[in-house]
This record gives C-alpha cells, structure tokens and sequence, in this order.
C-alpha cells in the first residue's frame, strides 16, 4: 500500500508539474507575442514619425516658401484640426501651421480641414471617431488629408483631394494610420472631391439650350461685361470668382434661376457659367471680335482656376454652344453636335437661366 500511495503521489505531482510547465509555456508564447509586437510598433512609430529625405523640416519649410493660408482661404479653407504624429510631432506641425497664419484648434471647435498623421493613439482614435460622427450626421464641411497632403497643398496652392486621382490617393493611404482610420469608417467617404462626405454637387450636369437665356444673366448682375472700357482683365476674374463662389440670395432672382445655376463651388456653378460665356461666343463673336477674345481668354482662366478632372462636364469646343459627350470624345473623327435636351429629366433647366 505505501508503494501504491507513492506511485500515487508521484502521478499527481508529475500531472501538476506538466500543468506548470503548460502554464509556463503559455506565458513564454504570450509574453515573446508582446515582445514582439512591441517592437513592431516601435518601429511603425519610428517610420511614420520618419523625418529624413523630403520629410526634413528644412526641405518642407523651404518648398512652402512664402506661402500662407491667405493664399489657400478660397482653396480648402484656414481653420485645421491636427490628429496623430507622422511624419511631424502634432506640437511642432501645428507651430509650422501658425506660422503660415493658418488657425489651429482642438476637435470641440469648428474647422474646415483635418490633417492626419501616420499614426494615431486610442485616445487619438476616439477624438476622430467623433470628429466623424458629428460630419456624418451633420454634412458640415470637411476636407481630410495627411500632414503630408496639407504641406502639398500649402506647396502648390490646390486641393490635392481635386489634384490627385483617386487611385494615387488611395495608394499614399497604405499604410497610413490616420488614413485608414477613415478609409475604414463606415458612412464617410474618402477621398471626395469635395470638401465634405455628403457633397452639394448635383449627381448629374443639367444640359439646357442656351439661346432662350434671359436678357440679364446673373453674371452680369454682378458687373461681368467684355465690353471696351468697361473692366480690366484681374477685374473680369474677380467677378467671376464671386460667381463660382457667391451664394444664391445675393444674385439669383428667383428659386429656379438659383437652381438652374448651382450651389457655389460645385461643378453645375461651373459649367452653367461656362456654358453661358461659350454660347455669347458662338452667338456674338462674329460680330464681336474683340469681346470674343476677352471670353475665350476668360474660359481658359476659368478652366485653369476651378476645371478639375473627375468632373461630369467635359470642357467645351468654344465658341460651338456644345457641350461633347464623353462618348463622342471617345470617337474619332466624331463632330461636337448640340444638345438642347437635359441631361437628367428629373431636374431640367427652366427656360429662363440667363
């Protein structure tokens, strides 16, 4: 009985020990995964805080140059929210934003650009999911990029979001902490070409016959003429940025002129005034040589200030009142043929546009 109660004992013992040793190895595996990924993230952290070649704060300030957020106000706006580190610390990236007179605030404040950096904390990641949630339920303005893109667009003076295509904007996403973040987030959109999820961009372009305008456009409301004498040419392009940019109550006479013509800075703003510029061309630019000059000179800044690939209007053969199709772009040889049918017969224009 006592060799019995031994071999017993021994058993047991040998049992608990391999659950010790089962136990052991389970925290050895645990812990070398939290060894490892540790040391991965040390590294994330370490590229996406990298801050050599073209990330050199010296190389960025010198290629931002004179520029400031006066010259990007009427672009993507000044006000910017900074979430997460990469490449730039978030205290030193927004030091070089104040610098360039942009105005820095926390997400409880109201900003038109939130600028991502490569990698982004849990507390971060709160602070942008409710960054999200407010735009989505709100469809307030917002334009997201990486500090990378922002020190583009203050490098170039564009919105890269406009610039870029979709394809290389998805691609400087790979990898992007903050990026994928939103990429990943359900309900908002990225990238858009506007400057918010939920854009005010009509989905169609509304094709109208342009002979039946109205005697005064809204243009000329606002002191647009090519005649002689009447306006230099900056000042020509100043009223016709305010059209692109006006709001409807201070020009549009009535709902549906104000409709025909577009929320301000969409693409049907742009195209109601180009289609409206093309058609006195091609109606009066025989007989008016000179004023015919002054508006393809127009449209060609119109085009170079606000045209951007991805819009659902090609530019005009000017001078032809018409519009092609990308269809018949796509044909060789194929003749511009007018169009005096919409595009969408949900929304036509109504006979008095101007």
């Amino acid at each position: 009985m006592t060799s019995e109660r031994n071999l017993r004992n021994k058993k047991d013992a040998l049992a608990a020990a391999r659950r010790e040793v089962s136990r052991l190895e389970s925290e050895v595996e645990r812990l070398s995964r939290k060894v490892h990924e540790e040391k991965l993230q040390e590294q994330v952290e370490e590229l996406a805080t990298y801050t050599g070649g073209l990330n050199l704060v010296t190389i960025r300030d010198a290629l931002v140059g004179a520029n400031t957020a006066d010259n990007l106000a009427d672009i993507i706006g000044n006000v910017v929210c900074v979430i997460g580190r990469g490449p730039w610390e978030v205290d030193e990236f927004k030091e070089f934003l104040d610098e360039r007179e942009f105005v820095s605030v926390d997400t409880d404040y109201s900003f038109e650009i939130l600028a991502l950096g490569r990698s982004v904390n849990d507390e971060e990641f709160l602070l942008l999911q409710q960054v999200l949630d407010h735009h989505i339920e709100s469809s307030e303005p917002l334009l997201v990029l990486s500090q990378e893109l922002l020190v583009y667009a203050i490098c170039r003076l564009e919105n890269p979001i406009e610039t870029f295509s979709e394809e290389d904007l998805l691609h400087l996403a790979v990898g992007h902490g903050g990026l994928t973040a939103v990429l990943e987030y359900e309900g908002f959109e990225w990238p858009s070409s506007a400057l918010n999820s939920g854009s005010n961009d009509p989905a169609e372009i509304f094709d109208f016959d342009a002979s039946v305008l109205s005697a005064e456009s809204p243009l000329h409301r606002l002191g647009y003429s090519v005649a002689e004498g009447r306006l230099t040419t900056a000042q020509r392009w100043d009223r016709l940025r305010q059209m692109y940019e006006i709001d409807g109550d201070e020009v549009f006479i009535s709902d549906e002129e104000y409709r025909a013509w577009g929320n301000a800075r969409t693409q049907q703003r742009l195209y109601a005034m180009v289609r409206h510029i093309n058609w006195l061309i091609g109606f009066r630019g025989e007989t008016a040589p000179n004023a015919s000059d002054r508006w393809r000179k127009d449209l060609a800044w119109l085009k170079e200030s606000f045209y951007r690939s991805g819009m659902k209007f090609p530019w005009p053969s000017v001078g032809t009142s018409t519009f092609r199709s990308s269809e018949t772009k796509a044909s060789q040889g194929a003749t511009p043929v007018a169009s005096t049918a919409p595009v969408s017969s949900t929304w036509p224009f109504p006979p008095r546009t101007g």
